[in-house]
């Protein structure tokens, strides 16, 4: 995977090749950074080695340059100041919440956080399952598992975050979009069979299986279908090329 990406961008020819592996952050595709560096607009450094009153020093120089604003994109220290720290536990910025949403010691599951994740994918799908599975608890449909099991799930989370990526204040809610989607619709009971429909549906089969993970399959089967799931998922391709439809073309 490595070198098919460094086909595309060769990170060491722009020094901006990382100490770790490639899966062992959150990725960042940014395809206007090659120019800004060739143009010479984004001019890369070390890291800094301090400040003075008007500028900063770099650990390759000694004299400071002069600059006008610093950014710190260092991410962000999880805290929820609202709930408070004897319901919502944070320790090292790992947030003591069951499947990242719910304190495993409260007596009833009332109290549910939204979109406290970083997903490798878009985050407003996850955050709608996340909303049907907290409907489905509240109106009595599903039930929460025992204390202790989610208590050990967090664990289990924590120690398999902390074996996959660099040591990061960031990498304490990462999540990757489809197996933590199916995750969650299967606790919701929306999941689609994929071998059931294989026989079924052929066509829509291989529409899930070889083409994007779309959130429609999540509306397929299970609690609030939509009879247009199907339809949206085999004719995704006309909505993402109508953007590009500006002038009819001869062809």
């Amino acid at each position: 995977m490595e070198n098919e990406l460094n086909k595309r961008f060769d990170h060491a020819a722009y020094g901006l090749k990382p100490k770790h592996r490639v899966l062992s952050q959150h990725p960042t595709i940014n395809d206007a950074l090659p120019n800004k560096l060739l143009s010479g607009t984004v001019i890369l450094r070390e890291d800094i080695k301090c400040f003075t009153e008007n500028g900063v020093v770099f650990k390759d120089d000694e004299q400071a340059i002069e600059i006008d604003a610093v950014v710190f994109a260092t991410g962000y220290k999880i805290e929820f100041p609202l709930a408070g720290k004897d319901i919502i536990r944070v320790e090292d910025n790992n947030v003591q919440l069951y499947k990242y949403m719910f304190p495993p010691h409260l007596l009833h599951p009332s109290l549910a956080v939204m979109a406290c994740v970083q997903v490798i994918g878009a985050v407003f799908p996850v955050a709608e399952l996340q909303g049907r599975w907290y409907a489905s608890l509240m109106s009595g449909k599903k039930k929460l598992p025992t204390k202790e099991i989610m208590q050990h799930d967090i664990k289990l989370k924590e120690r398999q975050l902390k074996e996959r990526y660099v040591s990061s204040p960031r990498h304490t809610v990462q999540v990757d979009y489809i197996p933590y989607s199916d995750e969650l619709a299967e606790l919701v009971g929306c999941k689609p069979d994929l071998r059931k429909i294989f026989f079924t549906d052929p066509k829509l089969f291989w529409a899930l299986f070889n083409g994007p993970s779309l959130p429609y399959q999540y509306r397929l089967c299970g609690p609030h279908p939509w009879s247009g799931a199907r339809a949206a998922i085999l004719g995704y391709n006309s909505r993402v090329l109508a953007a590009l439809n500006t002038r009819k073309s001869s062809e």
